[in-house]
């Protein structure tokens, strides 16, 4: 764990708990870098809000307007099923995630996965809609999701240590 407590732009208190790795024996130091993991989900939809902002989607747009082969077995997938993990859609293995390099890799991927149920019907926890909304946003944009979130909300917010998907997506 790294803690860091500001006040009035000044830094009052700035410490490292723990072991960076335990293995190799290296103490955390408090300007290492983290992987935010799950966290970056809620910069997906940040940029999913700002391009329904600019009036360049809707939430209830279908993502087929966005991605025209993905076969929605009969189905409308919306943007907003999508970021409230009511899809349906099916999940990626590990190593079906891995050999994909880019976003538009996973879409023949999860096109390939059965729904679990119809959009709507449910909550559960996907993955895999949420990539598909970076796909989206990399489609509306004309620009790499990471490009993305570096110009419209890391570089406005003052974020210079802050990057997105720097190992696949």
């Amino acid at each position: 764990c790294a803690a860091l407590v500001a006040k009035n732009g000044q830094i009052i208190y700035q410490k490292a708990f723990g072991m960076a790795n335990l293995e190799l024996n290296v103490p955390m130091q408090p300007d290492m870098v983290f992987r935010i993991g799950s966290i970056t989900k809620q910069f997906t939809a940040v940029a999913i809000l700002q391009l329904m902002e600019q009036g360049k989607l809707s939430l209830q747009d279908d993502i087929t307007k966005f991605i025209p082969d993905y076969p929605t077995q009969a189905y409308t997938i919306t943007i907003e099923n999508l970021l409230t993990h009511t899809s349906g859609m099916g999940e990626a293995t590990p190593a079906e995630l891995a050999s994909a390099k880019t976003l538009a890799d996973l879409v023949p991927i999860y096109a390939k996965k059965p729904a679990g149920f119809a959009p709507g019907a449910q909550w559960r926890y996907c993955q895999s809609g949420i990539n598909m909304l970076g796909r989206v946003v990399e489609v509306v944009s004309k620009m790499p999701l990471d490009q993305f979130m570096a110009k419209r909300i890391f570089k406005p917010l003052g974020m210079k240590a802050t990057a997105y998907g720097a190992e696949g997506p």
